[in-house]
């Protein structure tokens, strides 16, 4: 069994060093498995039975997490800890609820002391270590008990596999005086990772790279034994640069590209049998959460008020094209969007669709919308995951949509919108979004509590996906009864994938 000390990065020679990635070097290739869900030797949970001895099985992970940690010295302290989380990771585009289960370990060498400035107590912390992850993202009820870093092939479509280690240093404050606690920190660092994901067919993408990263955190609290509140907030960003291959294993040559650039460490061309894609990725990632903490004796609530993330990334092709991706998240609602640019960095039509994802919804609201916005007859007896995908066409159409509702107005009752609109019955969808777009007294007229009125006013892309992001399914649903209303049967928007909520 290979020792906390060795997962650390300090039991790797000099010639595993030199082989490929180091994260992938250090996974000893003589123990690689025989391809073809043969099964592995190569334990997950090591690190943290070096120090918790056989007390966490594989086989029982359940949501939460276990962490163990051991400690050495007084002044100058050595703490090696490990810790074991199994947690949601939203829904991906087929609706499928993902969950990741991850395994890190951390070495850690830190000095502090206590200070009094004046009649505040100061304690002070400062720190440098190595911190080592593995995690595994699969849709629920996926069995990744085969799945290796090493194996590409065992990997089931849509999974993936990521190994990390960083480096990184940082401080810690904390004060009080009278009732008033206060605590602030930093950690920045470098973390070299690979991420090995199974695509469909036979492709597996291979990601080596590096990124940077800044965190920081603080709270304040007031109270005493009896009764206190306390206020959290943090951050993070980070960014990087990674080389990004995409195999065909379904040759010999494509398995031989892999084996190549994962244990010698040489890219292949993108001209190179087996081998579909090479590429240059930018990425960058950030969070900011802020959340509180209430008791008062046995009784106590708290939770996150904000909790949210975001990121990019641009991925450079090597026919010359470039991808350009974002997304962002919060509770259980996640956006984002793709396109791609030629050589000339002009969008490729057709190329450019944004998602909206939501997880959880109510059997009675998803069948609502399907019904109304999508004409299906259907009914859902559990919670699913509803994945809408729209084009920019789409996003006019709803924008038409809802305009159609108030032109209908106007024409019915002329002059119902005041001095905005002449007294005319002969408005079209046109005439009412130009004058919407060129008019701020137009487009004032319809900012109320209505969902159409809020469409209508969405005179961007950005903007109406940014009205779209906090409820998707209420918002086209409102739009498509405020169309009925004129007669007509609304056409279905975007594409929707519906899946129940395991």
């Amino acid at each position: 069994m290979r020792s906390f000390a060795d997962f650390m990065g300090r039991g790797a020679d000099d010639h595993d060093r030199a082989a490929g990635s180091p994260l992938l070097a250090a996974l000893d290739p003589g123990r690689r498995p025989a391809s073809g869900r043969g099964g592995s030797d190569w334990d997950l949970l090591d690190p943290v039975k070096a120090l918790a001895g056989d007390r966490v099985k594989k086989a029982d992970l359940p949501k939460g997490s276990y962490s163990e940690s051991e400690s050495r010295g007084k002044v100058v302290k050595l703490t090696l800890s490990a810790w074991v989380t199994h947690a949601d990771a939203g829904v991906n585009d087929k609706g499928q609820s993902l969950e990741r289960a991850t395994l890190t370990g951390t070495a850690e060498l830190s000095a502090g002391g206590k200070v009094r400035l004046g009649k505040v107590g100061v304690d002070a912390k400062a720190f440098v270590g190595t911190e080592n992850s593995y995690s595994a993202t699969a849709p629920k009820g996926t069995d990744m008990s085969f799945a290796h870093p090493l194996d590409p092939e065992s990997l089931p479509e849509g999974t993936s596999l990521r190994l990390s280690s960083a480096w990184y240093k940082g401080y810690d404050l904390g004060g009080s005086y009278s009732a008033i606690v206060a605590d602030m920190g930093s950690k920045s660092g470098t973390e070299h990772y690979v991420e090995i994901a199974r695509g469909p067919g036979d492709e597996v993408t291979v990601r080596v790279g590096n990124d940077e990263f800044d965190k920081a955190a603080s709270s304040l609290g007031l109270g005493g034994d009896k009764a206190s509140v306390r206020v959290n907030a943090g951050s993070g960003v980070s960014h990087g640069e990674a080389t990004e291959v995409t195999f065909d294993l379904s040759t010999k040559e494509g398995q031989a590209a892999y084996d190549q650039f994962v244990f010698g460490g040489k890219a292949p061309s993108a001209n190179d049998a087996g081998v579909v894609d090479v590429a240059k990725v930018e990425t960058f990632q950030g969070s900011k959460n802020v959340g509180f903490t209430w008791a008062a004796g046995d009784r106590s609530l708290g939770g996150d008020v904000v909790d949210s993330s975001y990121g990019g990334l641009t991925t450079t092709h090597a026919d010359g094209t470039q991808t350009v991706a974002w997304t962002s998240s919060d509770g259980n609602n996640s956006r984002g969007g793709e396109l791609t640019l030629d050589n000339g960095g002009n969008v490729v039509p057709g190329s450019e669709v944004v998602h909206l994802r939501q997880s959880g919804v109510d059997p009675g609201e998803a069948a609502s919308y399907m019904r109304t916005a999508h004409g299906s007859d259907v009914s859902y007896a559990e919670r699913q995951n509803v994945v809408i995908t729209y084009s920019p066409d789409d996003l006019r159409a709803l924008r038409e949509q809802a305009a159609a509702h108030y032109t209908q107005e106007l024409n019915d009752h002329p002059g119902s919108r005041g001095d905005a609109f002449e007294e005319r019955q002969d408005w079209t969808v046109d005439e009412f979004l130009e004058r919407i777009d060129s008019d701020e007294d137009a487009w004032l007229s319809t900012q109320g509590f209505e969902t159409p009125g809020l469409v209508v006013g969405a005179r961007t892309d950005e903007e109406m996906l940014r009205l779209l992001a906090d409820n998707p399914i209420d918002t086209q649903r409102e739009v498509a009864l405020a169309y009925q209303g004129t007669g007509k049967e609304p056409a279905p928007i975007g594409e929707v994938t519906v899946n129940p909520t395991q």
